[in-house]
């Protein structure tokens, strides 16, 4: 017993050695030259009522997230270099959800030259490795993405006038198990920007970019997506076809009043997707073009600042992206935030948000509405609307400069009525070397589902 007692107290003993070591940097890292390297690490520990995203018979679970990182600076008189990485650990206890368990990551390193000039370039690179969902329309699949490009920055006139142009080199690439092939791709977007700061705290900007994805796998072996006999393996075309998303819009972005402050812009997004479906004509004997976005984009927020401590954010998006399968998918979104410092350094935070997300034609020929299929069609109804309620309350607890502490409590409620058809069978070459479809049962997925997270994270940072 006066052995245990022992080492408890010399373990507290080196902790608040350790502790008052970090207390008396407070944050400001360890100096290397003029730079500065920021360890860091967070703990988080998580339950999620759907750790599969389903609509039914849903698996609950509880994670643990251990995320080790390291901010580094090094200013120069000509440049500015910053590396920082994140490595992120999650655990899930119970068995049956032990394959979800994953090792995370993400980095991003950059160099700005000539910072401070009238002329500057930044040279920009950022990779990430992730299973969770980019938007709560998907589901999670492991994935990698790496992102890599430059902005090239001219003020002239003071500051008055600023020109930015830049290009993108994005790659993203699903885990085989994922079963997605034709969802990777590769993408090319050139981007151009002009502000003109006509008032001190207000200005008027253009924005044009134009992403240009290439779904590289042209085909693919793989067991067929709509069979669940898994021996069935069949060469599969991709679907996809070669877009060209061009996003325009211009508006203001600047303060109203001591208080308020405003973001209006409105655009106009075209995918540039036409031409007959090659997929849907090979496999379904059915003609039919693919489907195209071309519309108006709107963007309006308010900002209301009360005070230092108390702040109202709320707004409407109208926003375009493209997307595997489905060619694209249109997000409006309303929502509302607010800030609140309880007292000093703990803050709440609340997000409310309401989407309506409509998508493009299916690219292929097995998906739609059960009202749509039958025992000889399998045609989508092109129609996929997923409204999406989200909210989440977040209390942040800034400790000491160097600790922090966390409590968030997120919502997700995807209520689409889309239901995946999946279609038991396979492909057989006939010889005239043309592929038959030969089907068996039909199973169906509901993409519904409702989830609840609740997270307790502490971090630390040097």
């Amino acid at each position: 017993m006066v052995r245990k007692v022992v080492k408890i107290a010399v373990v507290i003993s080196v902790i608040n050695v350790l502790l008052a070591g970090m207390a008396f940097a407070e944050g400001v890292g360890l100096k290397l030259g003029k730079g500065e390297f920021h360890p860091s690490i967070g703990i988080v520990s998580e339950y999620d009522s759907n750790v599969l995203y389903k609509d039914a018979d849903l698996i609950s679970d509880f994670v643990l997230h251990v995320e080790p990182g390291f901010k580094l600076t090094m200013p120069g008189s000509n440049f500015i270099f910053d590396f920082s990485g994140l490595a992120v650990y999650n655990k899930y206890f119970k068995e049956e959800n032990s394959v979800l368990s994953s090792t995370e990551g993400e980095s991003g390193i950059s160099i700005t030259f000539n910072p401070r000039g009238q002329y500057k370039l930044k040279l920009s690179n950022n990779f990430i490795r992730s299973s969770r969902p980019r938007n709560h329309s998907l589901a999670r699949n492991d994935r990698i993405a790496n992102q890599a490009g430059f902005k090239f920055t001219y003020n002239p006139a003071g500051g008055i006038l600023n020109l930015n142009f830049g290009y993108e080199f994005i790659f993203d690439r699903y885990d085989e198990d994922a079963n997605l092939p034709q969802n990777n791709y590769m993408a090319h977007m050139p981007k151009f920007n002009v502000q003109w700061n006509f008032l001190p705290r207000t200005a008027l900007v253009f924005n044009t970019s134009l992403n240009t994805r290439n779904y590289y796998e042209s085909s693919y072996k793989s067991t067929n997506p709509y069979s669940l006999n898994s021996e069935t393996k069949s060469e599969m075309d991709n679907p996809n076809p070669t877009p060209y998303m061009l996003l325009v819009n211009a508006g203001m972005i600047g303060q109203v009043t001591r208080k308020i402050s405003v973001t209006l812009l409105l655009g106009y997004g075209n995918t540039m997707i036409s031409g007959e479906n090659q997929y849907i004509k090979k496999y379904a004997g059915v003609s039919r073009d693919y489907g195209n976005f071309n519309s108006a984009l709107a963007t309006l927020e308010l900002n209301y600042k009360s005070s230092e401590i108390f702040v109202i954010k709320g707004g409407i998006t109208r926003t375009a992206q493209l997307m595997g399968l489905f060619g694209y998918f249109e997000e409006n979104k309303l929502y509302f935030n607010i800030e609140r410092a309880l007292m000093h350094n703990l803050w709440l935070r609340g997000n409310v948000s309401f989407s309506y997300n409509k998508f493009g034609e299916s690219n292929t020929h097995l998906t739609g509405t059960k009202s749509q299929v039958d025992n000889n069609t399998y045609q989508s109804d092109d129609n996929r609307i997923d409204p999406i309620f989200a909210a989440s309350v977040d209390l942040d607890y800034q400790i000491l400069t160097w600790l922090a502490f966390n409590i968030q409590y997120n919502l997700i409620n995807n209520s689409t009525g889309y239901q995946i058809f999946i279609q038991e069978g396979k492909f057989n070459q006939k010889t005239d070397n043309t592929m038959e479809w030969v089907k068996g049962n039909v199973a169906e997925q509901n993409l519904h589902y409702f989830k609840n997270e609740v997270l307790f994270k502490i971090s630390v940072s040097y």
